[in-house]
């Protein structure tokens, strides 16, 4: 790389360069305006300490070396990314993360002054179809709750789990055929006959209804791993008329998905909040428009996605200091994916099989063989009713919208996964009537910690599978 014509910035004036102790690192960089501390070995002590000002890189070099640091020009390229990664340069792009630090800080000052907002016409109202009650762990619950249901309703049971986390340890509902102990045949719950929809936990009054906190709002919408998805969509009211509920559930909710003001695109590239939307506003037209809600649909909204990232990439890449190349196409072969959600898929059902939550077990194996029918290609399109179509393009745009993807590491891999899931679905038809319950498999099968374990493996794979290699495995 020429370094002739780059000018190097000064360290921000906030941070502060210090002798935090003994080692192999004995010194640190502590930024006190983002909440970071990174420790340094003597020469990147020495580096830092020189960038007092702004400097030409060669005239850097040669400072350094009459300082008596000898230093490769590549060695000063990788420990100039090392600092401009970390925003610890006086520089537009670090400018650019504090002023969105900054306004996430005032946000939170005043969170209960910040709306809620729905997707338009986004509707739900719980057909008490049972189907939700089990093959998932319904807990931690508040001891306050416990003790109230165990005073009134007989036979109650709960299990104690620590787990060394105290965000997943205390008491679950007890589970009894892959169902919860408190699901009456009625497929009522038992709670809520005896105590009231107040009384029950929180995770059974808010699903399958989900809140995302970001910068400027709430956002609520559907999750779709609801089975009765279609029916109770048309059973119930706007979630717009219902703000006062909502408001009353999001109270009682300890823990919502956060949405950080600089999102993640890929694995360099992040883009503030604000900026986001507008990608975001994008991908949800590109979903509700296109002309074909599985193939061509997948493969407009990936396009999309992969144009909009590597848009924001390019200009992120023309605030640093020196950009790094892009990434090139991964390694791993597209297959590699379908064989790590298969023994993902395996490893997670065994599990299951082991703990007697036959059903869930049956539903991962199922996921699983849909993974191994994705090999052929073309995969053949069933037909697919009205509600079959609106059900897929909902959970587009809810995904999208409740910021879904962001779930994974980046949002590139993130559009992998979650149109994986509607492959995995499609896949899975012929061994079942409904679409809905499929998709439903499918999210909960790709959730299951050894099957995202195994995908996060191959990180760069997944978020290539759409963007680079969708269509050799679907037909045009």
């Amino acid at each position: 790389m020429d370094l002739s014509d780059r000018t190097i910035p000064p360290l921000r004036a906030d941070v502060q360069l210090e002798q935090s102790g003994e080692g192999r690192l004995p010194f640190a960089v502590v930024d006190r305006t983002l909440g970071q501390k990174l420790k340094l070995d003597q020469q990147g002590a020495m580096l830092a300490s020189a960038l007092d000002r702004p400097w030409r890189a060669g005239e850097l070099l040669g400072a350094l070396n009459q300082a008596g640091l000898r230093m490769e020009p590549d060695l000063l390229v990788r420990f100039i990314r090392f600092l401009d990664a970390h925003y610890l340069l006086d520089s537009p792009r670090a400018q650019r993360q504090i002023d969105a630090i900054t306004a996430s800080d005032e946000a939170l000052e005043n969170a209960d002054a910040r709306p809620i907002r729905f997707l338009p016409e986004t509707s739900h109202n719980c057909v008490a179809c049972g189907a939700s009650c089990g093959g998932h762990d319904i807990g931690p619950i508040a001891q306050g709750q416990v003790d109230a249901i165990n005073a009134a309703v007989p036979d109650a049971r709960f299990l104690e789990r620590k787990t060394g986390d105290e965000s997943t340890s205390g008491h679950y509902c007890a589970m009894k055929d892959d169902a919860c102990t408190f699901l009456r045949d009625d497929k009522l719950c038992g709670i809520h006959a005896a105590l009231g929809v107040s009384k029950k936990p929180t995770d059974c009054r808010v699903f399958p209804l989900a809140f995302t906190a970001t910068p400027d709002a709430v956002i609520v919408g559907v999750r779709m791993e609801c089975k009765q998805y279609i029916a109770s969509k048309r059973n119930g009211g706007a979630l717009a008329e219902r703000h006062a509920e909502l408001t009353e559930l999001l109270a009682g909710v300890d823990e919502v998905n956060e949405v950080p003001p600089l999102v993640r695109l890929d694995e360099a590239t992040t883009l503030p909040y604000k900026e986001y939307v507008t990608l975001e506003d994008a991908l949800l037209e590109t979903a509700r428009h296109a002309p074909d809600v599985v193939w061509s649909g997948l493969l407009a909204l990936n396009g999309a996605g992969r144009e909009l990232i590597e848009q924001a990439r390019d200009a992120e890449r023309n605030l640093q200091v020196f950009p790094a190349p892009p990434p090139g196409p991964p390694n791993v072969p597209a297959a590699k994916v379908i064989e790590a959600i298969q023994l993902g898929c395996s490893m997670a059902a065994k599990m299951n099989a082991a703990a007697n939550n036959a059903g869930r077990a049956a539903r991962l194996e199922r996921v699983g063989r849909a993974a191994e029918r994705l090999k052929t290609t073309p995969l053949a399109l069933p037909e697919l009713s009205d509600d079959d179509k609106e059900l897929l393009l909902d959970h587009l745009q809810q995904s999208l919208f409740l910021k879904e993807p962001l779930n994974g590491p980046h949002l590139r891999f993130g559009l992998a996964v979650l149109n994986l899931s509607v492959l995995l679905a499609v896949a899975g038809l012929e061994e079942s009537e409904r679409l809905n319950d499929t998709l439903a498999d499918a999210l909960k099968s790709l959730r299951a910690g050894p099957v995202l374990g195994r995908l996060n493996e191959l990180d760069a794979a997944v978020a290539a599978w759409f963007h680079d290699e969708l269509e050799h495995w679907v037909p045009h």
